[in-house]
């Protein structure tokens, strides 16, 4: 049985992303979690601490990590993975107790000699596996200066053809390659790769700009404190005082959807746009690195109460019949009908509390769009989210989710 142990490794004086590599503890709380930094790994004792050190001294971190992480499985076994790995769903035990080494494929439709390759940015191993001899065996005999020559390659032709391991389908924890292109679903998902080196994710955090836009018109509620955030944001809230002279006939709810669709227009200038209703809180320093982790072009909730546009819809509408003194004297003259019939009301429904997106003019399009459409129907606009989303060429990442019971948000209202 491989040991329910986590491995990861970080080199170097860049920061940690530890928002990415604490999804794996806070997923797989029974799983001991072990990080390997210079001083573990010089405790530790490693066979070729030399080759090590020296790729060290040359800055090439992943060169050394490729070799750390199999001498680590060798002598402790366990599941080794990469820092920029999002974890999505806790490992499952069928893995630990019906494999003795396990693998997941890698794959870039841009080079035809990756079609088949192993990734060892995840991989998960009984100690002193006859793969993990071999490959050692290879690393001594290898040159240290060609060190990518040690990584995917290497793995992919010690494991071709062996009976005794596990070749997990490239979704399991590559769902997603560098360039966007997702793969084919063909067993569950375990994680998300961030492509942290291969985007320089690591190297330019401080240069990403990120606002936080928020809204209180009509001063109903007492405005929300945020809690301070590891990655420097600039926090943009807008009230009767600084809003922009508007139509004075349109409710401050609608009025607020205005912000909330165009605040990259309101705002310029930055990277990422994150809105949040003056309902929510961020409410953990790594909330805002945590929507970066996972935003490609659009990031946004599954709903959690509703799974379709239909029933939200349905929804609505049953509220206005027994004139629920929330709903009705906010939305009772609104288009619910007329919504449905420009949008598929079977699509999924998503909450629209709290979303990221990326300053493009393709995500401005389809803000654009959306206001189109919560002006002329509805301004519950979870109703139209959903249509131009799919309408648009944005990749769009769901986080399946209940914002209202993860750690990086509190309702308090």
């Amino acid at each position: 049985m491989i040991p329910k142990i986590i491995h990861q490794i970080w080199l170097g004086p860049a920061k940690m992303p530890t928002a990415w590599m604490n999804t794996w503890r806070e997923k797989n709380p029974a799983m001991k979690s072990m990080l390997w930094r210079e001083k573990e790994l010089e405790e530790f004792g490693l066979q070729f601490q030399d080759k090590c050190n020296h790729l060290i001294s040359k800055g090439e971190f992943r060169g050394a990590s490729d070799m750390m992480r199999i001498e680590i499985l060798d002598r402790l076994g366990g599941v080794y993975i990469d820092a920029d790995s999002i974890c999505l769903e806790p490992i499952e035990d069928a893995l630990f107790m019906n494999s003795s080494f396990f693998v997941g494929r890698d794959y870039d439709h841009k080079r035809k000699e990756y079609v088949n390759r192993m990734s060892n940015g995840t991989i998960g191993s009984v100690p002193g596996h006859p793969v993990l001899k071999e490959y050692l065996e290879r690393i001594s005999k290898s040159d240290v200066t060609k060190w990518w020559k040690m990584g995917g390659e290497m793995l992919t032709s010690i494991v071709e053809g062996r009976k005794d391991v596990t070749i997990l389908p490239i979704c399991t924890f590559y769902p997603t390659n560098w360039d966007g292109r997702k793969a084919p679903v063909e067993g569950k998902i375990y994680a998300r790769h961030i492509w942290g080196e291969t985007k320089k994710l690591y190297d330019t955090p401080e240069k990403v700009k990120v606002a936080v836009i928020t809204a209180n018109l009509g001063n109903f509620e007492k405005v929300v404190s945020h809690y301070q955030q590891s990655f420097p944001a600039d926090y943009i809230h807008f009230t009767d005082e600084n809003f922009p002279p508007r139509f004075n006939a349109m409710t401050p709810r609608l009025q607020a959807r205005i912000v909330k669709t165009f605040g990259w227009e309101m705002a310029p200038g930055y990277d990422y746009y994150l809105w949040v209703d003056n309902s929510c809180q961020l409410d953990n320093p790594d909330t805002i690195k945590w929507f970066l982790d996972q935003c490609e072009d659009v990031v946004v909730f599954k709903h959690p109460h509703r799974k379709t546009v239909q029933e939200e819809a349905d929804y609505l509408k049953h509220r206005l019949l027994i004139n629920c003194p929330y709903i009705t004297p906010r939305y009772e003259n609104e288009l619910i009908d007329e919504q449905l019939k420009a949008v598929d009301p079977s699509q999924e429904l998503y909450a629209s509390t709290a979303f990221m997106y990326r300053n493009t003019p393709e995500a401005q399009a389809m803000l654009k769009e959306w206001w189109c459409h919560i002006s002329r129907y509805h301004s519950i606009d979870q109703l139209s989210l959903p249509h131009v989303l799919s309408q648009s060429k944005l990749k769009v990442s769901v986080i399946p989710d209940n914002y209202l019971k993860i750690p990086y948000l509190k309702y308090v209202r």
